[in-house]
């Protein structure tokens, strides 16, 4: 909604919807994979194919004790499959049971939909069951 949609049909990035902690939220499925993501794709007119620093904030449920992170489309040659697939810092859940928040600056975010389906971003962990409340993207 509002600029930002969670692109569905790609085998490692399916989600089902539940409730949990008081809240409706998306949970990332089982894939037969090692890891499992929630992939999306922000609106054209706000940002598209070009250097963009950006601030990702991610609502979660903090269940179990694992971690997870994003992987971004950057400007960065140096990065997975040549700035596809950069990797941010990873938040680690300490299964206190309740809804957190986790915020993620991206310097140098291109935004370009260059990873599977056309995504710009994908949530990733391995293969753990996540809850995400709310994503949001914005220009700081």
């Amino acid at each position: 909604e509002h600029g930002l949609v969670e692109i569905g049909g790609v085998p490692d990035g399916q989600t089902t919807p539940v409730t949990i902690g008081g809240k409706k939220a998306r949970v990332t499925m089982e894939n037969g994979m090692a890891a499992r993501y929630m992939y999306f794709n922000a609106d054209r007119a706000f940002v598209f194919a070009q250097e963009t620093k950006l601030r990702v904030t991610v609502e979660y449920f903090d269940q179990g004790r694992f971690e997870f992170w994003l992987d971004y489309d950057s400007t960065d040659a140096n990065a997975d499959m040549q700035g596809r697939y950069k990797q941010t810092q990873y938040i680690r859940l300490t299964d206190s049971g309740v809804w957190k928040t986790a915020t993620f600056d991206l310097p140098d975010a291109y935004f370009g939909g260059r990873q599977n389906e056309g995504a710009d971003f994908r949530i990733a962990t391995h293969d753990n069951d996540l809850y995400i409340n709310s994503v949001t993207v914005a220009k700081p």
